[in-house]
């Protein structure tokens, strides 16, 4: 066991004999990936999850199915074009995280890809527990309900610390993603070995793409 903890300063190890099996959680450090990839996860979250709180989104031209009652008048006004307020969802950090173990051959690039893949889903994990959000995971054979990501971290991390590629294409996942489009209950952060090719039309509507490949 070791430990750079509290300051980071100095590495302390220690051996300690075990007899009895010891599973290894996935690390959630950041990597230089999950940094490029917060910012533009982050922007299409805040775009999915434009509603109707009390907080101001955006102001933009009105359109035949917006409610008069959301007219900003003085932009109106100002600009002599009827413009709308935008305003963000109450509910805005719910999400939904998937992992897809579907592997498309067994080189090494891949079984890397793979790994990687692991870390970046435990990452994006750690990190929604950190920001309160309320989130729920899928991939094969299992499932969390919608719960504040702090009650359900160490059951995602313990699952992705077993989770295995899947030669295989996963039957239940492929459905998932053929659903996607009439799915908008929640966003969704999808990451898979599949190729956008093989996404559906208007998927991106309502979930974000981490595609192994790019790891």
């Amino acid at each position: 066991i070791s430990t750079r903890f509290p300051f980071g300063f100095l590495r302390k190890t220690r051996r300690i004999p075990c007899s009895r099996e010891v599973l290894v959680l996935p690390s959630v450090h950041p990597t230089e990936r999950f940094f490029e990839l917060l910012p533009r996860l982050g922007s299409e979250l805040d775009s999915y999850l434009k509603g109707h709180s009390h907080d101001l989104y955006s102001i933009r031209d009105y359109q035949q199915s917006d409610s008069a009652r959301h007219v900003d008048w003085k932009a109106t006004a100002r600009i002599r074009q009827l413009k709308v307020r935008e305003f963000t969802r109450e509910d805005e950090h719910r999400l939904r995280l998937v992992f897809d173990p579907w592997i498309p051959n067994s080189h090494l690039e891949t079984l890397e890809s793979f790994e990687k893949a692991v870390n970046l889903c435990a990452c994006l994990a750690w990190y929604f527990c950190e920001t309160g959000a309320t989130i729920s995971f899928a991939t094969e054979g299992f499932e969390t309900l919608a719960s504040p990501a702090g009650q359900i971290l160490y059951p995602i991390l313990e699952r992705l610390a077993l989770i295995e590629p899947a030669p295989a294409p996963v039957t239940s996942l492929d459905r998932l993603l053929s659903d996607l489009s009439t799915k908008s209950e929640c966003f969704q952060v999808i990451v898979t070995h599949q190729s956008q090719a093989s996404i559906p039309a208007g998927a991106g509507d309502s979930a974000y793409f981490v595609f192994m490949d790019s790891l």
